[in-house]
């Protein structure tokens, strides 16, 4: 990590800290003629551009699209004037025009990230990885910035202690005289507005540094992380859904912990300040109060502790949770097919539970630390004051009412301390977290060189290894009963029980790296194809690993020299148009372009899509066949014009026609002069390599040219052997080839003809000679390029990591299978190498034209997520109330915190009465009808001293018993109101149409359910816990103010008619403002899954740093609504607190010109519930605007647990099927039509067949031929327009989609696993006996691998199954369908991916275990049909033919026999 860092750009380097516009506003800001040396000749001259934000106003012009804050003054940033016309054109127009606003320089990604690394690499070199401290890392990030906030609180705190201390007390002692003068009296009225005011405008400064000072450490940290995160060499533990959960979530508390962490320092100096004069006007009993302050520390250091611990223990649920959700959103269609949702939900709905139960623990203690925080005051005074009186001392109204005014100054220092010490103690976490990925190795370059320049990759006597088994991990797992020994994943070490690790060397020291390739010598020369092949976990896909750089190489050496394009065997594509992932950030050249185009075979899709090559591509491209994913990464490849290919296997996706066309015209002439290394599963290419490697057991078994290895009859030789005996053995009838052939096949007998029947005009095919037509389209003829090595044998640990491509994109799910191919209609014919006549086939999507319904759409497929203007509806709080428990949970809620405030309340007020008692011997007065004595004597002589004391004693009881129950049922209805809000949205989520995935990228959802549900999880109950007690602490405290004087109404009329306007103003302004933050945030997420699915290609292609461009580039257009959200607040809390201020003034003026008729001890009360309303009242209404903001991430998620149309899986009718059906597995399809979207064309045009019980069926025809789309329809992913299909006479649209897809199984051409068990990824119902799954797993031949893991069936399978071959996979995958025991079986290419020795014994296999099921076998390779009983062919959505084999071969117009003799035409010209 240093060397990668050593050569950052020296400005950038020194950098400091950047502090943001305020009062004493200091930042550090790189400008044009202004650079920062390292030897900082100047210090004051870095502060130039912040000290100028001083100048009381400045008259700047500023661009269009500047940010508002760049020009602004002094004044303006301390009354947050620069926002006023934002404000006000955000609530006459809306927040579009932010789109434009661009974030300040030295608040964007780039240079905090930047400086981040900087700060991160001095840390790394000065202490060592292990010993670093992000914690210290983020300090001096923010250090001069600390420092000034420093300043600021002193200046806070002053301001609050001189208000009760100088002015209320001098002004109660005042008006205790009896006699008193307007002037004077409008002097002390005068210094209180001053120092409140001083208190509101310091407060407002402390707001604007740490919100920038917040925005900065979020850009920069995150930026940073996700920098971090794309070099990385593999991922380890850390899942998809973990990372997304810590650059969202745990930044959010970075910026958090920044903007509120410095307040902690308020309440030190407070305490201190009002210690010190507490003792001063009571004596030492003053310290009684200040004490129990003191005391609250202890308690909020216990509460500290606590909300750490279980904000640890709910991270790693949280994450769990995600990571499902996100594996769920992934696989839906797998899963909506095997009817596994309820599997799904159970497990999911099981970790929610988890969950709950810790955020249950922790609302608890932070809803009672809250609570007591807000009684402390009172406790203080009812305590100091009955002691002080028992004692004997006299108390006085302006001794009383000065403490209480101290202790309410106290209060805001305290009030805010839960809130600093839980972000700090949140972000404590999250910085373990990020420092867990910070200390992770990243990739790097090989160290050595080529010997010549004529080497493009050499290795000699090269071992590698996927990492070190940690036994720390080990032993973390076992202790919680999970997996004993952590499973690779091409670098990754999951453990399915933790996701909040630390890095700690240590923990490294008695690890054992596991060799994955060993003794690997060879030379790739410039120029020069080299073929590959070998065995399903042979080390074929670690080889091109290796010379990525994501594996450790052991022993030996490697050297890679040249910039390098790779094509992963499951093509990664991201959610941009077509030609932008084609020229992947390289510049358009059209000829060149349009050249590759062909060469791919991709102009026919180009033009059936919407908008052709600017079609919008879904995420994963979901709405791509296979075949097109696969041939647009190749495209993009070869447009890289890189020095290096390095080839995974990329026509395995592709039919044999267009696969012969793409390995002509790219590898033969594209590629020609370029290196190449060419994994293939396809035996006919390897033969125009210039070398061929063959390997077994993670070894070079043997190496050399194709006739060299031929004349070798080693096991190269056997596999050729092998290949053609397999296609003798599938036609008996007609024996062309001689047994001595396969002894002296070579490439000049192979490629002899090659010429001769070559098309006029087209470039030599690339092949070999096939066997006859019949042999040709046998069983295994297109199969992958696999030794004859024993089954028996005992599969070795390599086997499991050979497919470790690491953090390679995730496997694709059944877009394959069902593309919506079979809703196009049917292109031009193109010629490429078959007959007369012929079309290369190809796939189709749901980008075609003919798909579009209206094709206005403009080639953009993902619906634009909504962003709705108008206030949350009045049912959102409704149905929020509802899932709580109703509305007398709500009323009981609600009478708990009005009695614990009016018992708060109810204290002061009768101290206010007993003062007015004086010693019992008061003369009464009568003021505005009220009659009260007039305070004569000693309180503590009155003959009911012990019965006042007593009676305000109990008011401590009282409140200390209503906040405790306050605390435990509002935890209890909050949290289940979100567990409720929570099980809906995922209940209707999971019965969603395919639809809805198709057009809903996974990010957005998982937003909602990750983002959204953290702030309706924790954020909005402790807003809205704080939110309702302020409420009624203010309504209470202007009650006590018009209980002192009525005439306080009339005042109230023009500040209320302000407030009115103000408040309207801001709603509106919030509200869009955090819609629009979370609207930008989903494309964050998007893009945070999307590069970690596919960091193995990025990194190939050299693009990280244009990915982390993106990644600051969305994040910068986040931060402009984030920031104004948070800005806009303190916009408004400046203006109520001058609101307060002024209510202030108005009560003093009250208190001043109503005297006589008022006592001294109720002028005391008032001047204090007034005073407290300055803090109070503003962050009162801010909490109401932020509560209901925050309520718009309940809407956002009630939109999915309402909108989304539903599959109805478990719906059950009248004419529901027994539980055995079906008993025989007739199929009849009915003149059926089917459209996949209502508007579009249909993909079924009135099919009707019958499909005999045990019958085995094959069909065939072109992608968009519709094939697939039968399969759509049986499993009914899409409803039929017309027209029915019957299993054993019943109608499928009466059944349930559970109990009809239940009894059906499907073994995929892509293999899903889930991240659990092998167990559970067999049975995850456990309905089955171990025996009969160890049965199922010898059937499929995969037996001996899994009894090879420490815990056999417990053994855990890592994200994606990626800790197991593709060919593992797919056997797993036919164990699962073997234990489902259906009498219905559909197949696409299930054995694509198996070596030929295992694809033969899966063969008999399957033969046997299904032998009396109907089997529907989708074929993309003709030679997999031609022993089923019947063969279909479909054509544009039609049953062209369906007939036995033999009778369609009879046919001279068959179509199916044109397609055999095309094929068989295209290899004779190999």
């Amino acid at each position: 990590m240093k060397s990668t860092m050593a050569n950052r750009n020296t400005d950038i380097d020194d950098r400091v800290e950047d502090l943001s516009p305020g009062i004493l506003e200091i930042e550090a800001k790189s400008e044009a003629g202004f650079s920062l040396s390292p030897r900082r000749e100047n210090r004051f001259q870095k502060y130039s551009n912040a000290l100028s934000h001083m100048i009381p106003v400045r008259k700047v012009k500023r661009s269009k699209y500047e940010f508002p804050l760049a020009k602004s003054g002094c004044i303006s940033n301390l009354f947050y004037s620069w926002l006023t016309p934002v404000m006000w054109k955000i609530f006459r127009k809306g927040v579009d025009f932010l789109e434009n606003i661009q974030i300040l320089e030295e608040d964007s990604a780039k240079v905090n990230s930047d400086r981040f690394e900087r700060l991160w690499k001095e840390e790394v070199r000065t202490v060592g990885v292990a010993k670093s401290s992000f914690a210290r890392v983020l300090y001096r990030f923010v250090r001069t910035r600390v420092i000034v906030a420093f300043c600021i609180i002193l200046i806070f705190c002053a301001f609050s202690l001189a208000n009760p201390i100088f002015l209320i007390h001098n002004f109660l002692e005042y008006l205790s005289q009896g006699e008193i003068t307007v002037g004077m009296g409008l002097a002390y009225v005068a210094g209180i507005f001053f120092c409140e005011s001083g208190r509101t405008l310091t407060g407002a400064a402390l707001w604007n540094l740490g919100y920038r000072s917040g925005v900065r450490v979020r850009a920069g940290a995150t930026s940073f992380l996700f920098k971090k995160v794309l070099r990385l060499k593999s991922l380890k533990d850390k899942t998809v859904g973990e990372l997304v959960n810590l650059v969202g979530n745990d930044g959010q508390r970075l910026f958090e912990a920044t903007a509120i962490g410095p307040l902690v320092f308020c309440a030190p100096f407070v305490l201190l300040g009002g210690s010190i004069y507490s003792v001063y006007l009571l004596g030492p009993y003053g310290l009684i109060g200040t004490t129990i302050f003191l005391g609250f520390y202890p308690f909020a250091a216990l509460i500290s502790k606590l909300t750490t611990k279980f904000r640890r223990e709910g991270i790693q649920i949280t994450d769990k949770r995600v990571r499902m959700m996100t594996e769920l959103l992934t696989c839906v269609k797998l899963i909506k097919m095997y009817a596994w949702e309820k599997p799904f939900a159970k497990t999911i709905s099981d970790i929610r539970s988890k969950e709950r139960g810790v955020l249950e623990k922790g609302a608890y203690v932070q809803s009672v630390s809250t609570s007591i925080a807000s009684m402390v005051p009172v406790f203080s005074s009812v305590i100091t004051f009955i002691t002080y009186v028992a004692t004997g001392n006299e108390l006085t109204a302006a001794k009383a009412f000065t403490f209480v005014s101290l202790l309410n100054s106290m209060r805001f220092s305290l009030g805010v301390l839960p809130y600093a010490i839980k972000a700090l103690a949140e972000v404590f976490v999250s910085m373990k977290r990020y420092k867990s990925v910070l200390c992770m190795e990243e990739i790097t370059q090989p160290k050595c060189n080529v010997a010549s320049s004529n080497q493009r990759i050499a290795m000699q006597e090269a071992t590698f290894s996927w990492g070190i088994i940690e036994s720390a991990e080990k032993k973390n797992s076992q202790s919680k009963g999970s997996i004993s020994k952590p499973m690779m994943n091409g670098g990754h070490f999951t453990d399915d029980t933790t996701a909040l690790r630390e890095a700690d060397e240590t923990t490294m020291l008695d690890a054992v790296p596991e060799p994955c390739l060993t003794d690997i010598t060879f030379v790739l020369e410039r120029g020069k194809l080299m073929g590959v092949c070998g065995s399903v976990g042979a080390g074929k896909t670690s080889l091109i690993s290796a010379i990525l750089g994501r594996m450790d190489l052991l022993s030996g050496k490697m050297a890679v020299n040249g910039s390098i394009a790779y094509v992963p065997q499951q093509a990664w594509i991201t959610n941009t148009t077509v030609r932008e992932n084609i020229l992947f950030g390289l510049p358009y050249n059209e000829k060149r372009y349009k050249e590759i185009v062909h060469a791919c075979a991709l102009n026919a899709d180009f033009h059936t899509f919407v908008s052709g090559d600017a079609t919008e591509i879904g995420e994963r491209g979901l709405n791509l066949s296979g075949g097109q994913k696969q041939r647009i990464s190749m495209a993009r490849a070869v447009y890289s014009d890189s020095e290096i290919y390095l080839l995974d296997d990329p026509l395995s996706a592709v039919d044999v026609h267009v696969g012969h066309h793409i390995a002509t015209e790219v590898l033969l002439k594209l590629l020609k002069g370029k290196t190449v290394l060419f994994v293939t599963h396809q035996l006919q290419y390897l033969v125009h390599c210039d070398e061929v490697m063959f390997l077994k057991d993670g070894q070079i078994e043997e190496k050399g040219t194709h006739d060299e290895l031929m004349q070798q009859d080693g096991e190269y030789s056997g596999l050729i052997k092998m290949y053609y005996s397999e296609q003798m053995e599938e036609d008996e009838e007609d024996d062309i080839v001689p047994e001595g052939i396969l002894s002296s096949l070579s490439a000049s007998d192979i490629n002899k003809d090659k010429s001769a029947n070559a098309l006029p005009g087209e470039s030599t095919p690339v092949g070999k000679a096939p066997p006859p037509l019949e042999r040709l389209f046998s069983r295994g003829a297109m199969m992958g390029n696999i030794s004859p090595i024993s089954h028996k044998k005992e599969v070795p640990l390599e086997r499991m990591f050979s497919r470790g491509a690491g953090m390679g994109p995730a496997p694709p799910t059944l877009e394959r299978l069902f593309s919506r191919g079979a809703m196009v209609e049917k292109p031009q014919p193109e010629m490429f190498s078959g007959g007369p006549g012929v079309r290369v086939e190809r796939q189709f999507s749901t980008l075609s034209s003919s798909s579009s319904g209206d094709g206005d759409g403009g080639g953009k497929l993902i619906v634009a997520e909504e962003r709705s203007t108008d206030s949350v509806a009045i049912t959102v709080y409704r149905q929020y109330i509802q899932d709580g428990g109703g509305c007398l949970v709500c009323f009981g809620v609600f009478a708990v915190f009005f009695l614990a405030v009016a018992a708060q309340t109810g204290a002061n007020w009768f101290l206010s009465f007993w003062l007015n008692q004086g010693n019992g011997n008061n003369t009464m007065v009568t003021v505005d009808n009220v009659t009260m004595s007039s305070n004569n004597g000693r309180i503590n002589e009155h003959p009911m001293r012990n019965t006042y004391t007593l009676i305000y004693g109990m008011f401590m009881v009282v409140m200390l018993t209503l906040n405790f129950c306050r605390a435990f049922v509002f935890m209890k209805a909050t949290l289940k109101a979100s567990s409720g809000l929570h099980d809906r949205a995922f209940k209707h989520i999971l019965d969603s149409p395919m639809e809805f995935f198709d057009t809903t990228p996974t990010g957005r959802i998982v937003n909602r359910f990750s983002a959204d549900m953290d702030e309706v999880d924790i954020r909005l109950p402790m807003q809205s816990e704080v939110f309702i007690n302020n409420v009624l602490q203010v309504v209470f405290s202007l009650l006590m103010i018009c209980y002192m004087s009525p005439w306080f109404l009339v005042a109230m009329i023009p500040l209320i008619a302000l407030f009115g306007c103000l408040f309207v103003m801001f709603v509106r302004c919030a509200r869009n403002l955090k819609r629009m933050d979370a609207v930008t945030k989903s494309p964050l997420v998007s893009h945070i899954t999307a590069s970690v699915q596919g960091i193995s290609t990025i990194h190939a292609y050299g693009k990280i740093e244009d990915f982390v461009t993106k990644f600051q580039k969305l994040l910068d257009i986040n931060s402009v609504p984030f920031f104004v959200f948070f800005s806009a607040s303190r916009w408004l809390s400046v203006r109520l607190d001058l609101l307060c201020v002024c209510i202030s003034g108005v009560t003093g003026l009250i208190i001043v010109f109503n005297y006589d008729n008022i006592t001294p001890a109720l002028a005391g009360l008032a001047l204090s519930f007034a005073v407290q309303m300055t803090g109070l009242f503003q962050f009162t209404v801010r909490l109401a605007i932020e509560t209901e903001s925050r309520f718009t991430s309940v809407q956002r998620i009630q939109e999915y647990a309402k909108d989304a149309s539903s599959d109805d899986l478990m719906t059950v009718s009248d004419t529901e099927p027994s539980t055995d059906w079906p008993a025989e597995g007739k199929i009849v399809y009915n003149r059926l039509r089917m459209r996949y979207r209502e508007g579009m064309p249909l993909a079924l045009k009135g099919v009707s067949f019958s499909v005999e019980p045990q019958e085995k069926i094959g069909i065939v025809g072109r992608s968009g031929s519709g094939k697939s789309s039968l399969g759509v329809a049986l499993f009914r992913l899409v409803e039929a327009a017309s027209g029915t299909i019957y299993i054993d006479g019943i109608d499928i649209s009466k059944v349930s989609h559970y109990n009809l897809r239940s009894k059906l199984a499907i073994i995929p051409q892509d293999p899903v696993l889930f991240v659990g068990t092998v167990r559970y990824n067999l049975d995850p119902f456990s309905e089955h006996a171990e025996v009969s799954l160890w049965d199922a797993l010898q059937k499929c031949h995969v037996k001996d691998t899994i009894a090879s893991l420490d815990d056999k069936l417990d053994a855990m399978v890592v994200e994606n199954g990626e800790n197991f071959s593709v060919g593992e996979r797919q056997l797993l995958c036919l164990a699962r369908a073997l234990l489902r025991h259906s009498k219905i079986l559909m197949l696409d290419e299930a054995t694509a991916a198996i070596d030929t020795e295992t694809d033969t014994l899966v063969q008999t296999t399957i033969k046997e275990a299904f032998s009396d099921c109907t089997m529907l076998i989708i074929a993309h390779r003709l030679n997999t049909v031609l022993s089923c009983d019947k063969i279909m062919v479909m054509e544009d959505g039609k049953v062209a033919e369906f007939d036995k084999p033999s009778a369609l071969m009879s046919r001279p117009d068959s179509k199916f026999k044109a397609m055999l003799e095309a094929t068989e035409r295209q290899q004779n010209a190999s």
